[in-house]
């Protein structure tokens, strides 16, 4: 009888733990060359800008690793995501400089709250968004030959269950957004 129960809460265990994400992309303005939306074939992705303050539980040590890595990391991910979710339409990639050809995306993260693993682990069997991770960020997507502004994007994600990193599920989650938007303005 154990065993039977054991095998029928593994299922609805492993199903929680890979509903880790939500994510929306809430608001989107256009810049002058909003048109160019339609031609967006090659995307850099710049460095993440992280805010100041980080929330959530973590250590100190992990905080300064934190600032060092992800800039870069969350911006790899975000290009991937981008090219995943546009099936290889986009050639998206991470840089650290501005090109001067194709477009760039620039996304600052205005709020950053890690959450808390205890909480997110205790939460996987009753669905709750306890101990989420909360990110408000926004994109500008940039005409890297001309400098003009295409679109300003803000997104909004949050990431839970037994997710490990949830900053990595957010950036991922941000380039799929990011890409889709992509996506339906071709």
């Amino acid at each position: 009888m154990r065993t039977l129960s054991l095998l029928l809460i593994l299922p609805v265990v492993f199903l929680s733990a890979c509903q880790t994400s939500k994510s929306e992309m809430y608001t989107g303005t256009a810049g002058d060359a909003y048109e160019d939306r339609r031609a967006v074939r090659e995307l850099k992705v710049l460095a993440v800008k992280l805010p100041k303050q980080i929330h959530g539980k973590y250590e100190d040590a992990e905080l300064e690793r934190y600032q060092r890595d992800w800039p870069m990391t969350g911006a790899r991910l975000v290009a991937d995501g981008v090219q995943e979710e546009t099936d290889d339409k986009v050639l998206a990639m991470a840089a650290l400089d501005r090109p001067t050809r194709g477009h760039y995306f620039e996304l600052e993260i205005e709020y950053l709250d890690l959450g808390d693993p205890e909480l997110r682990a205790s939460a996987v069997l009753n669905n709750s968004k306890q101990g989420w991770s909360h990110v408000l960020a926004k994109g500008r997507l940039v005409n890297a030959e001309t400098g003009e502004l295409v679109a300003e994007l803000k997104f909004e994600q949050s990431s839970g269950g037994l997710t490990k990193s949830p900053f990595e599920k957010d950036m991922s989650n941000l380039g799929e957004e990011l890409g889709r938007w992509l996506n339906s303005h071709r």
